[in-house]
């Protein structure tokens, strides 16, 4: 800011979150409900509560510089060196349903980030049921 090379009033700060889904699975696992993100409602729904929860926090936090005073939630899209904690709001790599449920699971969350939420979709499920022979 001092630099003058950003200016205040344009600069958006972003709050961001990884590894929801290890922390729902880990939620579920302490209350002893057998239930996976991505996988069954019942941990889809405490994923969903941890996002509307992040999600009030950082709009009702102010910050020195920023858009409105506020920072931004954001879900990390995560990179190379990032092992065993799934990046943003993602499914777990390699544990992901077919894309509908995929789409259906992670679709909810994007109304908590403003500032944008990214996800993979895995296109193995489609090749193999449309392939050409």
């Amino acid at each position: 800011m001092k630099e003058g090379l950003i200016d205040p009033e344009r600069f958006v700060p972003m709050f961001g979150m990884y590894g929801l889904a290890e922390a729902v699975n880990l939620l579920c696992e302490k209350e002893g409900i057998a239930a996976r993100y991505g996988k069954e409602a019942a941990a889809n729904e405490v994923g969903y509560r941890i996002s509307a929860q992040l999600a009030e926090f950082v709009a009702n936090t102010p910050v020195k510089y920023g858009w409105q005073k506020r920072a931004m939630l954001h879900a990390q899209s995560g990179i190379s060196s990032d092992i065993g904690t799934t990046p943003g709001a993602r499914l777990p790599y390699g544990d992901e349903p077919d894309p509908i449920t995929h789409l259906q699971t992670v679709a909810p969350h994007h109304a908590y980030y403003y500032s944008g939420i990214s996800d993979i979709l895995m296109a193995r499920f489609c090749a193999r049921r449309n392939h050409q022979t």
